[in-house]
């Protein structure tokens, strides 16, 4: 199992003619990182890049990972593997969500809460990663292409780290 979710990275003023589509629902210009996180929160898939204004459940269907995982023969996860996602995603089989506050009952509501505990995950990761690598802290101050290696790259520094233990 795994947990799916995006977060913004900030990023100075992009190039004016696509200055636009990084100007994110915060009000900063930024850049999305998008990643599948296990349960000792590391990253087992990530991408960064996609303009900020672009919506998580979008950022992912266009991602070559979401292509593979829908196409036979080719997928990404073994049967069984189920990723959990918020509520702007599409649900998939393989991709689960909460139950809707109108479809809720005593049951589901525990479902819920059990998934929004295991889904945390994601966010922690997040927040690791953030809080680790001081450039990511602010706004970073490269050239808008450059800005996804930086973040891949301290995505793997954070993995590697994770494996080795180091808080």
């Amino acid at each position: 199992m795994g947990a799916l979710d995006g977060t913004l990275i900030s990023i100075l003023t992009p190039p004016r003619a696509v200055k636009t589509a990084f100007n994110t629902r915060k009000c900063f210009y930024g850049v999305s990182l998008m990643a599948i996180c296990d349960a000792k929160k590391l990253f087992i898939w990530c991408r960064s890049g996609v303009p900020g204004s672009t919506a998580d459940s979008r950022t992912f269907k266009n991602s070559q990972w979401y292509r593979r995982q829908k196409t036979a023969g080719r997928r990404m996860l073994r049967k069984g593997v189920l990723l959990l996602a918020d509520g702007g995603f599409a649900l998939e089989e393989w991709l689960l969500k909460r139950y809707l506050r109108e479809q809720l009952n005593t049951a589901r509501k525990q479902n819920n809460k059990v998934f929004s505990s295991a889904r945390a995950l994601v966010k922690q990761a997040f927040g690791l990663l953030k809080g680790r690598w001081r450039v990511l802290h602010g706004v970073i101050s490269a050239e808008t292409e450059l800005v996804p290696p930086i973040v891949e790259a301290c995505a793997s520094l954070h993995n590697h780290l994770v494996d080795l233990n180091d808080p």
